[in-house]
């Protein structure tokens, strides 16, 4: 009785929002382009048309795809699941690797999902610490500058030498590339928001073959390898090709959506600790 006293109280009070079906609206646009973030918003904002959305879809998103030198946004109704789904995938982007995306929801009938803001101005900031604990006590707040990336594309990053230091800094696409052909990284991490502080992501080390005759053959003759250092997330995979020949790498999400679509392979599976041996029953989940 008190649970029924709780539940006619909420909806009484409009703490349970629910949407009638054919009542909510959101304000859409299709594919904007620009040659910046604001150029793009802009365009989407002079051609938005009110839609009344599915049921199915109770929530308004924009979604931003930044490749550098053209931005485009969308608006459009979307479901909690799909959104939630491309905010993962788009958290594993930067624009350090070339591509970067960003959504947002609002749940409001006619509200504007609005975008957060991607300038990063300041970052943490050490340099060559013997620990990262020691880079941290030692980092102070650095104001972004390159004169190879504009303010836009600048990220603040973390990474290891092979030789064991530690270091934090603001970093655009540019540096990045020059950083990862000239020195020996270990492992690596970025962030997207202002004054953030990045983490290392995914795995650094993996077990690896390459084209056994069997699994077994595969696992007997592995040996554990540092993964390339690279932006992406990255996870230590295991593969079969139509040919019956076997390997283990560590890939990048991008590298494992590649595979994962190519018709060379017969299967595939993952896993997204350090020296993790991947197995094919985890090859379906969503990455």
């Amino acid at each position: 009785m008190y649970l029924g006293f709780l539940v006619f109280a909420s909806f009484s009070l409009g703490l349970f929002h629910v949407n009638e079906a054919g009542s909510f609206k959101c304000k859409t646009c299709v594919e904007n382009y620009g040659n910046t973030e604001e150029e793009a918003l802009k365009a989407c904002n002079d051609s938005i048309e009110v839609v009344v959305c599915d049921e199915k879809k109770p929530v308004c998103m924009v979604n931003h795809d930044n490749y550098g030198d053209l931005h485009t946004i969308s608006r459009y109704c979307a479901s909690k699941d799909y959104f939630e789904e491309q905010n993962q995938k788009c958290d594993r982007t930067t624009i350090l690797d070339g591509y970067e995306c960003t959504v947002a929801m609002c749940e409001e009938s006619g509200c504007t999902a609005e975008l957060p803001k991607s300038a990063v101005t300041k970052c943490p900031t050490c340099e060559s610490k013997i620990s990262l604990e020691d880079c941290d006590q030692n980092s102070g707040l650095t104001s972004c500058y390159s004169w190879l990336d504009g303010t836009d594309k600048m990220r603040c990053t973390v990474y290891e030498m092979n030789s064991g230091t530690f270091s934090r800094g603001c970093m655009g696409p540019n540096e990045y590339q020059q950083l990862t052909r000239f020195l020996n990284l270990k492992q690596f991490g970025v962030c997207k928001e202002d004054e953030c502080v990045a983490t290392f992501r995914g795995v650094h080390r993996c077990p690896t073959c390459s084209s056994k005759t069997s699994l077994k053959d595969c696992d007997q003759n592995s040996q554990l390898e540092d993964c390339y250092p690279s932006p992406d997330f990255k996870m230590c995979v295991v593969y079969e090709e139509d040919g019956g020949r076997f390997s283990r790498k560590c890939m990048d999400s991008k590298t494992y959506g590649w595979f994962r679509g190519g018709s060379w392979i017969k299967r595939l599976g993952y896993c997204k600790e350090d020296d993790c041996v991947a197995s094919f029953q985890r090859q379906d989940e969503d990455w």
